[in-house]
C-alpha cells in the first residue's frame, strides 16, 4: 500500500512536522504537489466547480481552497492509479500520525482489499461514533454521527479512486 501526502509548495512548515511525525515509523512515503487555487481568477474557480451538484446548494462559488484541496485529491487518485499498488493512505499534510500508526497498517491493507474507503482521522472526538463492523484482524469499523468531518487522512482502493476520477471532475462536495 502506498502512502501518499498532499501538500502545497509554500507550506514547508506543515510538511517537516509531518516528516517529523512519520520519522519514526520508518516508511516511505511520496508528496502529491497540491493544486494551489489561490490565484485563480472566479472563472476558472467557476470552470472547476458544478453549482448543480453542491451539497449544500451554495449561491457562490466555493473558496479558492475548497477546489485545490478538491483537485489535489483528484490528483492523489490519479497517482494511485497510475502506480502498481492496489490501495493508498493519502494524507493531507496537516494530519497527525499518533505513535501506534504504523502497527495499524498490516490490518489497514488487509480491510483496503474489502472496502472502498477507509476514514483514518477523528476531527470530532466528542461526538458519538458507531461500530459498523469489525474486520477479521479486530480493525474496528466506525462513522462518526451528526460529522460532516474533512478527510485529512484515508485508505482508498484504487476501483474507488478509479470510479471517483470518472464521475467528479466538477468540484461539488467539499473534502475538506
Amino acid at each position: 500500500m502506498e502512502l501518499l501526502v498532499i501538500s502545497l509548495d509554500d507550506a514547508a512548515d506543515r510538511r517537516a512536522r509531518l516528516e517529523a511525525s512519520l520519522a519514526p515509523h520508518n516508511l516511505t512515503y511520496h508528496w502529491v504537489k497540491a493544486v494551489d487555487a489561490r490565484g485563480w481568477s472566479q472563472d476558472e474557480r467557476a470552470s472547476h466547480c458544478d453549482k448543480t451538484a453542491l451539497f449544500y446548494n451554495l449561491s457562490y462559488d466555493p473558496i479558492p481552497g475548497s477546489i485545490g484541496c478538491y483537485l489535489s485529491h483528484l490528483r492523489a487518485f490519479q497517482h494511485l492509479i497510475d502506480s502498481p499498488h492496489q490501495a493508498a493512505i493519502i494524507l493531507e499534510d496537516d494530519a497527525e500520525i499518533t505513535p501506534e500508526f504504523a502497527a495499524h497498517l498490516p490490518a489497514l491493507e488487509q480491510a483496503a482489499n474489502n472496502i472502498d474507503v477507509i476514514f483514518l482521522c477523528d476531527r470530532r472526538p466528542k461526538r458519538p461514533s458507531v461500530i459498523v463492523g469489525t474486520t477479521s484482524s479486530g480493525l474496528s469499523l466506525r462513522f462518526k454521527k451528526y460529522a460532516n468531518i474533512g478527510a485529512n487522512g484515508y485508505v482508498i482502493h484504487r476501483t474507488a479512486a478509479a470510479k471517483i476520477l470518472a464521475d467528479y471532475e466538477k468540484f461539488g462536495l467539499e473534502i475538506d
